[in-house]
């Protein structure tokens, strides 16, 4: 089995993950198959897939994986696994993600590691900038254009 494992990781990394990869993952967390789901989203996320590695920290917080599927749990608890990924995906530039983990301060008051609200924060803040330059300059190009 492990060789298997090891085949599809080596297979997967020689040609990269992309979005129909991650759909996959979907199909199989909405079939409810969260084994599959996990190995899916957690291949992506370790190949910086944001998209990932947010479904990964979903899958946390709805408590979708378990001990034999992530022995980080044994010393960790969801929510901080959840967060883990989702600054992950906020960090590669996922506004979506970086919402989530304010999201779970303010709106579920959880309780954070020290730092992290305030990273989210300002990641967010950050990407949203990014895409308002972003905007302003496709903007500027149409009107060239004209």
């Amino acid at each position: 089995m492990k060789k298997i494992v090891f085949a599809l990781l080596a297979l997967n990394l020689a040609f990269g993950f992309d979005i129909d990869d991650f759909d996959r993952g979907n199909e199989a967390r909405n079939a409810e198959d969260y084994i599959t789901a996990y190995e899916i989203f957690y291949d992506g996320c370790e190949q910086k897939d944001e998209l990932s590695c947010e479904a990964l920290g979903d899958m946390f917080i709805n408590e979708e994986i378990n001990e034999q599927m992530d022995g980080d749990l044994k010393k960790h608890s969801n929510i901080d696994l959840a967060v883990r990924y989702f600054m992950k995906s906020c960090d590669l530039g996922y506004q979506n993600a970086c919402d989530d983990v304010i999201n779970l301060k303010d709106d579920l008051n959880i309780s954070l590691p020290a730092g992290v609200y305030e990273n989210a924060k300002a990641r967010y803040d950050e990407i949203r900038q990014e895409d308002e330059k972003q905007e302003a300059i496709s903007e500027q190009n149409a009107t060239l254009e004209k």
